[in-house]
């Protein structure tokens, strides 16, 4: 009987050996290719606490980022509102109103990129037309909301959320609250200054999403994850 309980206590650490010696291989090789940044640590943490902690410059540009971003957030929720209006996704299935939210959003992100991808196709890349999109779209997002208010199809669900429920978005909000802190940070990531900075303003520059000169990024998705 103990050699029996041997062999499934050696049957069961075998697959965890394996992964770890696994999880190893993949550290090593990530280190191998990220060594220029590894090395950099030292010099990282030497520079912590180097600069001022708060600045007006960086404050400023993190307000105007944060509302451009707050307006894109409320376009996508204006178009996919708007679109859901004739083509009806819920009809007859109780939801609440942040589902409801949410849904219109993710519909509307994906008609926007779509929008934007033919739009650069045809050169239409310009600061007066991101400016004129995002309004129309925030109009669009204030007559949904409007309009939402006063239809009766859209009712919240009238159960009250369970403790698990509650755990389950607490879970959710905390990871969205940690990544717009660091998005308002200086960015210094290189895949940000490589490509999710840099091609979106090569795009407005050339007035297109055309391939950018010596920047192999521009390819990625066709661009579309810089819409």
């Amino acid at each position: 009987m103990a050699d029996g309980v041997a062999k499934n206590s050696d049957s069961g650490a075998l697959p965890s050996i394996g992964f770890a010696a696994f999880a190893i291989v993949l550290l090593a090789v990530f280190f191998t290719n990220r060594s220029a940044d590894a090395g950099r640590l030292s010099e990282l943490i030497g520079n912590l606490g180097g600069g001022p902690m708060f600045g007006f410059d960086g404050f400023r540009d993190s307000v105007f980022g944060t509302a451009a971003a707050a307006a894109v957030g409320i376009s996508w929720f204006g178009l996919g509102g708007f679109f859901s209006w004739f083509v009806r996704i819920d009809a007859g299935v109780p939801q609440s109103r942040l589902l409801g939210f949410v849904q219109h959003a993710a519909i509307g992100a994906a008609i926007w990129s779509l929008t934007w991808f033919l739009i650069g196709l045809a050169g239409g890349y310009s600061i007066g037309m991101t400016i004129g999109l995002t309004l129309a779209g925030l109009a669009l997002a204030i007559w949904n909301f409007s309009a939402s208010r006063k239809s009766k199809s859209e009712t919240a669900i009238g159960e009250r959320s369970s403790l698990f429920d509650k755990s389950i978005v607490v879970l959710i909000v905390v990871p969205l609250i940690l990544a717009f802190i660091a998005s308002i940070a200086p960015p210094i990531a290189k895949d940000t200054l490589l490509y999710h900075f840099a091609v979106p303003k090569a795009f407005i520059a050339q007035g297109s999403n055309a391939f950018v000169e010596g920047n192999i990024a521009s390819y990625l998705a066709l661009g579309t994850e810089m819409h």
